[in-house]
């Protein structure tokens, strides 16, 4: 058992893979089924980082395509965020700047990470033209239905935070 707790949120649009984001990492498993949060899920994780244990309290709050609609009281206490967009999808990354700056606002003292998910459903153009319209820091792009392990995000979202 730790006293190093971080909560960390996932964030973003509704189907952009958050819940399978938060099930790769806890049980290591995909599912093509798409399962609709509502509210949040709240999971948590023991792991070691730089030779430290430290719990981590995993948050995916329900997906909502108006982030200034989302519920402040489930950021509360946040350490980091995970903010999920789909790289298939215009609509879940177009305004990604400006929803960042208020997650910032709202969030002033966390770090964040963004991840574009769903690469496997674009070609290599698309996406790097995603990468060089959007070229902010700290985003990964991933498949999460093919990649093996998605353990590097937290532990980036860890050396941020100079854990």
């Amino acid at each position: 058992m730790t006293n190093n707790v971080k909560k960390i949120i996932i964030l973003g649009h509704f189907g952009v893979g958050k819940s399978s984001l938060l099930r790769k990492y806890i049980y290591n498993k995909f599912s093509d089924n798409y399962d609709v949060t509502i509210g949040v899920t709240i999971k948590k994780k023991e792991i070691i980082f730089n030779n430290s244990p430290i719990k981590l309290i995993i948050w995916d709050i329900e997906g909502n395509d108006d982030i200034y609609k989302l519920r402040t009281s489930y950021m509360m206490g946040s350490s980091a965020f995970i903010y999920v967009f789909d790289t298939s999808r215009n609509s879940t990354y177009v305004n990604i700047k400006k929803e960042i700056d208020y997650l910032s606002t709202i969030l002033p003292s966390t770090t964040g990470v963004l991840l574009g998910n769903k690469i496997d459903l674009i070609d290599k153009f698309e996406l790097n033209n995603i990468k060089n319209n959007l070229s902010l820091n700290n985003t990964f792009y991933i498949s999460l239905k093919e990649i093996d392990s998605i353990d590097f995000i937290f532990e980036e979202i860890l050396k941020l935070q100079n854990v």
